[in-house]
């Protein structure tokens, strides 16, 4: 594992032996630039688990993260850290958070469903308490083409569906749940409380066509709280929520009966409907 370097960046003004008296005092003085205005904007725990990190000279908890989270390939099927970082295999002094389903947008499913007060653990729930067209939310009437040209972005719908509780003034179950959720092994900036979301039915297929290699490495973590993702052998088995809508009144979710089942539900029902939450690393 490629440690974190932490680079300090200094300045240094010096002044050549060929400036007589005069020419110091005829210079104008200013007020040097804040941390804040040279770009150290972050913390030490914003960076931690990061490559290159710049600290601000003049005020040293002032820092700007310039590396990238991780420093090795990212593989479907990687175990994603609370710090982070990325391993092929668990690393028995670092708590996982999740498991990586999709490396171009760069996303990774939690290790366990969340209940609805964002506690892990399953739990059947509702996407909604009331039916209404959620504003700013793409209607996603077509399941032939949902997963590449409608709704694709899940932390995007996420935002719409939470900004107006599902544009009724009810309760979005679905959606608050992960919202609430906070892995406890979680100790950098981007995966706390309010980062993760609800994945899209792009997200969901994903997770389902990797599902052999993620379910692999879920059990592999088993002892660290992980559970699998489905039980594809069961007939009319569990089904997750995505965070795309048909319309007022149905949303979209995946089912599993013995293959890949893209289904529209009522919002409001909660017969085997389960969460997983997702997260941008």
């Amino acid at each position: 594992m490629k440690k974190s370097k932490n680079i300090i960046a200094g300045a240094m003004l010096s002044l050549g032996a060929a400036f007589s008296f005069s020419e110091v005092q005829a210079q104008t003085c200013v007020m040097p630039p804040s941390c804040e205005e040279l770009g150290y904007k972050q913390t030490e725990a914003d960076c931690k688990g990061l490559d290159v990190v710049l600290k601000c000279p003049t005020d040293m908890s002032k820092m700007a993260c310039l590396g990238s989270s991780v420093s090795q390939d990212v593989s479907v099927g990687a175990i994603l850290y609370g710090d982070g970082t990325l391993s092929s295999e668990p690393i028995s002094d670092k708590q996982p958070i999740g498991v990586v389903f999709d490396v171009i947008n760069r996303l990774a499913l939690a290790l366990t469903d969340v209940k609805e007060d964002g506690s892990a653990g399953r739990e059947v729930m509702r996407w909604s308490s009331k039916d209404c067209d959620t504003p700013n939310l793409d209607n996603c009437r077509d399941s032939s083409t949902i997963a590449i040209s409608c709704g694709l972005d899940g932390r995007a719908n996420t935002d719409a569906i939470l900004a107006t509780n599902g544009g009724c003034g009810g309760t979005t179950y679905a959606a608050n749940a992960v919202n609430a959720y906070s892995p406890s092994g979680c100790s950098a900036n981007f995966c706390q409380k309010g980062k993760w979301f609800l994945p899209s039915m792009r997200d969901l297929i994903n997770i389902y066509i990797n599902q052999k290699t993620i379910n692999t490495m879920l059990t592999l973590l088993s002892s660290k709280g992980a559970s699998l993702f489905i039980d594809s052998g069961q007939y009319n088995a569990d089904a997750y929520w995505s965070s795309n809508e048909a319309g007022d009144n149905i949303a979209w979710k995946m089912t599993i009966q013995n293959g890949n089942s893209i289904e529209g539900d009522f919002k409001d029902d909660y017969f085997n409907n389960y969460v997983r939450p997702v997260i941008k690393f």
